[in-house]
């Protein structure tokens, strides 16, 4: 096991668990558990350093300019801070953590056994002990090398078999509002009756004409462009019209993005010795080693400047009287947007929260490139957009546009067998670490486990228990409780219809359930805690928070922006 013990003359006073979870007493505490419960100030204390981050190197980065007035700083996961890519941002955490547990004891010896030289490296100077730590290794050298190379040629792939798609487009209303979001989540039943239906946008188009512009991605529909982009002819009209944004790709931005590319990689090189992060007067820099490579490994940097570059062309082209409206996740393609649009327009740009504000996605922090206003789909994410920074003049509540019709659909009737239902993840990791904790219990039999897989992962590894698979003709079916791990955003649903939700905290990582801080639902870290839920499972169904998303379907507050924005 990964851990720090501090002595004092010859005693153990304390055992710190880097990854493993324990249960926290005297003289143990499992780093896991102590950023769960101390999370309001630790997720301050982690953002409060990454955004230091820009300021501590801004000689360096100003090499990194893909405009007067644009840096490509500004599309690193630094700002974006996004939990869901790899990142070191939870070691980073960890290490904060560990600088305010030792402050409370009194040691005089550390030994430190976590199998990360940078991290310890980190931790032997926040302890003020001189250790010569080796930091060069050939084998991690080697492997970089080569995940380079391979970004190499993957980013040039990309760039290039873009420049050969089909490159139709359809003439936009100046006059409509602009829709921006990635072809995803598309109603297939509709498409494949020409009708234009996506989770992000619900039915506004049947209050307002609209022009749809989208980002090609992988998809559940077709993973062709080119035939994507010829079927968008079937859906544009007088009221809705639609184009792809990698239309707008030309030949002469192509090598535009490649040479932009060469010379910020080329800069890196040459500067990211220079860099020097601080906390505390410690200096952290090898902690975020990781990130910074990611952050400037070839690939990034084409996706990213291919999005600005896209965006410059798509509004030399384009001008509209009306409003822009995108998908709101802090995403760089949404910094490179907002740019552009505000270079080109008058009218406001506004960001639309599709789905529920984890307490943990600090991508929602305020950034230094914004939309005009933000839109909130309920009370819920209201409250947490003013806890990332934003003031209530910068947010208004509309109606969400994914959940249109919420009520209690499940019975109440009493009975002595209970129904469980287990959502499985799209990460396997998630769902190997869920189902370890759910062979380890002895189920009595008056429980009946259904399993349900995601969408798009079929996970059947080391099942030991008796369970039924979920079926969807019987979704009225009574579940008692509903078992997920804690990334799923289905947890809200099953919670808002009033069914008690017990929702898996993992180990070594961050809790991001959209549901953390929820008084009404369970969260547990082993079997032991999700043995004792199981155990008081009743008939009753919980209260929820009627306020969580606003829900009307006449879309009144939208109506209000819309129209007051002709």
């Amino acid at each position: 096991m990964k851990k720090i013990i501090l002595k004092n003359n010859q005693e153990v006073v304390k055992t710190i668990y880097w990854d493993d979870y324990f249960s926290e007493n005297k003289n143990t505490i499992s780093l896991s558990d102590y950023v769960e419960k101390n999370d309001i100030k630790l997720k301050q204390k982690l953002i409060d350093l990454l955004n230091s981050i820009e300021e501590q190197n801004k000689e360096i980065i100003k090499n990194f300019k893909i405009t007067k007035d644009f840096n490509f700083w500004s599309l690193t996961n630094f700002c974006e801070k996004n939990l869901y890519k790899k990142n070191k941002f939870f070691e980073l955490t960890k290490i904060l953590a560990f600088d305010e547990i030792i402050k409370n004891e009194n040691f005089s010896e550390a030994f430190i056994d976590i199998k990360d030289k940078n991290c310890e490296k980190i931790l032997y100077k926040i302890l003020n002990k001189k250790i010569k730590i080796k930091t060069f290794n050939i084998q991690e050298k080697l492997i970089f090398f080569f995940i380079e190379l391979l970004s190499i040629i993957k980013g040039s792939y990309f760039i290039f078999s873009r420049y050969f798609i089909n490159k139709n487009k359809r003439v936009f209303n100046k006059q409509y509002s602009l829709f921006i979001s990635f072809f995803s989540h598309i109603n297939a039943d509709s498409f494949n009756n020409n009708i234009y239906k996506s989770l992000f946008w619900g039915n506004l188009k049947k209050i307002v004409n609209m022009n749809f512009l989208h980002m090609f991605i992988k998809n559940n529909i077709n993973k062709n462009y080119s035939a994507l982009n010829s079927g968008l002819e079937n859906f544009s009209n007088k009221s809705e019209i639609h184009n792809f944004l990698d239309s707008y790709l030309k030949k002469k931005t192509v090598f535009k993005i490649i040479k932009k590319a060469i010379t910020i990689k080329i800069n890196y090189h040459f500067n990211k010795k220079k860099f020097e992060i601080k906390f505390n007067n410690y200096n952290i820099t090898s902690a975020l080693l990781f990130d910074l490579n990611r952050s400037f490994m070839f690939y990034n940097i084409i996706i990213k400047l291919y999005y600005f570059y896209l965006f410059e062309n798509f509004f030399r082209e384009n001008n509209f009287n009306n409003s822009c409206f995108y998908i709101h996740e802090n995403q760089p393609w949404e910094k490179s947007l907002i740019y552009h649009w505000k270079k080109n327009n008058i009218k406001k740009i506004y960001g639309v929260i599709s789905s529920s504000v984890r307490f943990w996605d600090l991508r929602f922090e305020k950034s230094n490139i914004n939309p005009d206003i933000l839109l909130s789909n309920g009370n819920d994410s209201f409250k947490k957009l003013q806890e990332f920074g934003f003031n209530k003049s910068e947010l208004n509540i509309v109606e969400s546009l994914r959940y249109k019709n919420i009520t209690h659909s499940y019975s109440t009737i009493n009975s002595q067998n209970k129904n469980v239902l287990v959502l499985l993840d799209y990460s396997n990791t998630s769902n190997k670490i869920l189902i370890d904790i759910l062979n380890k219990i002895n189920f009595s039999e008056n429980l009946q486990l259904t399993l349900k897989n995601h969408p798009l992962n079929e996970y059947k590894n080391n099942i030991k228990f008796n369970y039924s698979e979920f079926n969807k003709k019987k979704l009225n079916k009574n579940y008692d409780l509903v078992i997920c791990t804690n990334r799923t955003t289905a947890s809200v649903d099953y919670y808002l219809t009033g069914i008690k939700v017990a929702i898996l905290i993992e180990p070594n990582y961050f809790n991001l359930s959209p549901l953390k801080g929820n008084d009404q639902c369970s969260f547990f870290y082993d079997h032991n805690d999700l043995d004792q839920i199981l155990k008081n499972i009743n008939n009753n169904k919980s209260d929820f928070r009627s306020d969580f998303f606003m829900i009307d379907s006449n879309y009144s507050k939208w109506k209000e922006i819309l129209y007051n924005e002709k």
